[in-house]
């Protein structure tokens, strides 16, 4: 009866056993399984397929299944690292655990930079760099996983490390795909997030008389100080473009005067976060000149020099316009202003621009389906981002059409 029970439990904690076998990692021998809710690797060394490497290998993979069995599974791993010096016909691929996350991802960003874009690197990269920076080094290590999300609190908003978050659960999987960490310590960190709180993207736009009323403000340089050097004027015709086109503010930043044609504008190029690169989606569009915009760029020629190279909306100081800065120091500045005098109902970021322009049109009876080709987007993106609700309608301040 007793031997029975035994065989019993014994059947019952095999079946709990993962599948633990040698596996080819890109030539090499790795041994991942997921036990009691951990992930778990080992590179044994060797090439996968050579006989003396692979004995090896299934030599490790069944102590680990034994000691998990017999409740004596080593869960750092230490226990099953090669101890036996391997011959000199055999390329070992054991890897060394690195256990700092700062380290791990100095390593994934040199493996990874083939294949990730330049601003991603420049703009997302670097605020992972300046994230991990903030904390100690003994934040950083594996035992201290669960407490890194606590500590970046302190400094950043849950929106924003969110955003860092993706970048580290991405180098935390790489380390362990590649055999660099034999558990996956950063991969749960979302959880450890606050509830996420609502998205500061907004569908909002402005009236056809407060983007006047802000062009105008641009223009008549209303809130630039006597003395400045650098007049709110010089960007009016940026400001104004955008509306009138519903770019996006990065296609506008690259335009250079041989984007000019005839009858149409063509955008075939962005600068974002310092690089000048191809459109969002890699394509390249038209936009028809109107009247309104033949009359804006006549005027774009006393500003600056017509020449094919030439940017049509250069900064003051010849160079490209950083579109962050100029939200910050022109955008919010001026508009603010006006809402602070009763011209404007809110402050929307420069970016609004494009939800204005496509509500607009929209608006004006042009249909969804030509709207999204000429703004490169989809009917689902405007519907979901970009076409704004009437606020005159809905707070009563115009009367609902007949129907």
């Amino acid at each position: 009866m007793y031997a029975t029970q035994a065989m019993y439990q014994t059947e019952r904690v095999s079946c709990r056993v993962p599948k633990i076998a040698p596996r080819n990692n890109n030539g090499g021998i790795i041994i991942r399984f997921q036990y009691q809710g951990h992930q778990y690797s080992i590179s044994p060394g060797g090439k996968y397929g050579d006989k003396l490497s692979m004995a090896n290998a299934d030599k490790i993979a069944s102590q680990i299944r034994t000691d998990i069995i017999a409740g004596y599974f080593d869960i750092t791993l230490e226990k099953y690292q090669p101890k036996v010096k391997q011959s000199d016909n055999v390329i070992s691929t054991n890897k060394q655990a690195v256990i700092n996350l700062k380290d791990l991802w100095e390593q994934y960003k040199v493996a990874r930079k083939a294949n990730v874009s330049e601003t991603s690197q420049k703009e997302k990269w670097l605020q992972v760099d300046r994230c991990l920076k903030k904390v100690s080094s003994d934040m950083l290590n594996p035992q201290n996983a669960h407490l890194l999300i606590p500590e970046l609190l302190k400094t950043y908003s849950g929106n924003t490390l969110e955003r860092i978050i993706n970048d580290i659960q991405a180098c935390s999987n790489w380390s362990f795909e590649s055999g660099l960490v034999s558990i996956n310590y950063w991969r749960k960190l979302k959880k450890h997030l606050p509830a996420k709180s609502q998205s500061g993207r907004t569908k909002k736009a402005y009236s056809r008389d407060e983007i006047n009323v802000i062009i105008q403000a641009f223009r008549l340089d209303l809130y630039c100080e006597s003395k400045s050097s650098f007049k709110d004027s010089w960007y009016a015709d940026f400001i104004e473009f955008l509306f009138l086109t519903g770019c996006r503010p990065e296609d506008a930043i690259a335009l250079t005067w041989n984007c000019i044609r005839d009858k149409v504008i063509v955008f075939n190029k962005a600068y974002c976060c310092g690089i000048l690169k191809s459109t969002k989606n890699n394509k390249s569009r038209i936009f028809p000149i109107t009247p309104k915009i033949r009359e804006l760029l006549d005027r774009r020629e006393n500003y600056v020099l017509n020449q094919p190279d030439k940017l049509l909306f250069p900064s003051q100081n010849g160079s490209y316009i950083n579109l962050r800065n100029f939200t910050r120091r022109y955008t919010k500045r001026i508009v603010e202003n006006l809402v602070n005098e009763g011209k404007v109902k809110q402050y929307l970021p420069t970016y609004n621009l494009r939800n204005t322009s496509i509500t607009h049109y929209l608006r004006q009876g042009v249909d969804i389906a030509t709207v999204a080709a000429l703004m490169e987007t989809s009917e689902e993106m405007i519907n979901q981002h970009y076409w704004s609700p009437d606020d005159d309608i809905i707070n009563n301040n115009v009367q609902l059409p007949q129907i």
